[in-house]
């Protein structure tokens, strides 16, 4: 049976001596894995130019277990990333949490429209890659099922707080005034400013079309919200990601 479907591609692995695995967030079907066969000895085969990052609209066969790539087209390519090292270490970051989640086929659209559009801001340099990072990743565990709880308090539901303290394992927050006896490891929580709130309330409540026009924060407070969407996501995912590595390294 043949399908069709639009899909951003996540990885690549060879299979064989000639053909290759594309690892493909679709938006009819989640994430699936897609065959293309004979990709080195077919005269031009149009597989043999599917690139990293690639938005395509695939034409598939689908098989029992797998899909079989028959036509892909080129939609959006976000060549330019390649310009900058920094950027193909946070896409392919952005790759590696989207297949840990295992987006699921009633939740793709929304899964491929954020990774879309924080793709199409980053390689275009409409926006610089700390805030992509943290809308990305807070967005995209809060779409995955981890969305935390940033109304207010837990417990008397207060909204505003001169400090509100964020735990890493629940999501939740809690005022000074209600500060539970029997402390939390430090490394399980954080005090949050209220700017830094406002911005991570920002990511996980507001509509796509407003998501990447975030409250202004200082670059010292962008530095703390990285390390916070980045702990809370890790936290979440038991992920270890290469591209993290990577990015943390040379950036």
């Amino acid at each position: 049976m043949t399908v069709k479907t639009t899909g951003l591609i996540l990885k690549q692995r060879n299979l064989g001596e000639s053909d290759r695995v594309f690892t493909v967030l679709s938006e009819n079907f989640g994430i699936i894995e897609a065959i293309a066969g004979n990709i080195n000895r077919l005269k031009n085969n149009p597989a043999a130019s599917i690139i990293q990052f690639g938005y395509y609209d695939f034409e598939l066969f689908s098989g029992k277990q797998r899909y079989y790539i028959k036509t892909p087209r080129l939609i959006e390519g976000f060549i330019s990333l390649s310009e900058d090292l920094r950027f193909v270490a946070l896409a392919g970051y952005f790759c590696e949490l989207l297949i840990t989640l295992t987006v699921p086929a009633q939740g793709a659209k929304e899964f491929l429209r954020l990774a879309l559009n924080t793709l199409h801001y980053l390689s275009t340099g409409k926006k610089p890659p700390e805030p992509l990072k943290s809308i990305f990743e807070l967005r995209a565990v809060s779409l995955g099922g981890f969305q935390p709880d940033l109304v207010g308090c837990t417990y008397c539901r207060k909204y505003e707080s001169d400090g509100f303290r964020f735990s890493f394992p629940d999501g939740s927050l809690c005022c000074s005034d209600c500060e539970p006896s029997g402390e939390r490891a430090q490394s399980e929580q954080v005090i949050l400013t209220m700017p830094i709130l406002s911005v991570m309330r920002h990511i996980v409540y507001s509509e796509l079309e407003k998501l990447f026009t975030i409250p202004k924060i200082t670059p010292g407070e962008m530095k703390t919200l990285n390390k916070i969407t980045q702990q809370y996501t890790l936290l979440h995912t038991l992920g270890e990601f290469n591209s993290l590595n990577m990015y943390n390294e040379i950036s």
